[in-house]
């Protein structure tokens, strides 16, 4: 949620705490904090206007929230395919 604060003011701050958090998720298997953090990830690439990259960490973080029942991860995910659309 940290990361996502930043994706419009400095979307490479964002970009670098999603990492982070992509990262940390990983290592304890925490599939909902990876899923948050390409959805964060996705923003700030979308703000750079890199909406190539943008889309490759929105499609990754909606299939982790499809998977493990994240409604509301679902929902976040169709409203940043919308803005990169």
């Amino acid at each position: 949620e940290i990361a996502f604060w930043y994706h419009r003011s400095k979307p490479d701050t964002c970009i670098t705490i999603s990492k982070q958090v992509i990262e940390k998720s990983e290592k304890i298997d925490y599939q909902k904090g990876k899923s948050r953090g390409l959805n964060s990830m996705a923003a700030a690439y979308r703000v750079k206007s890199n909406y190539q990259q943008a889309l490759e960490n929105q499609f990754k973080s909606l299939k982790i929230a499809e998977e493990i029942n994240d409604k509301q991860g679902v929902i976040n995910n169709f409203a940043g395919l919308g803005m990169i659309y």
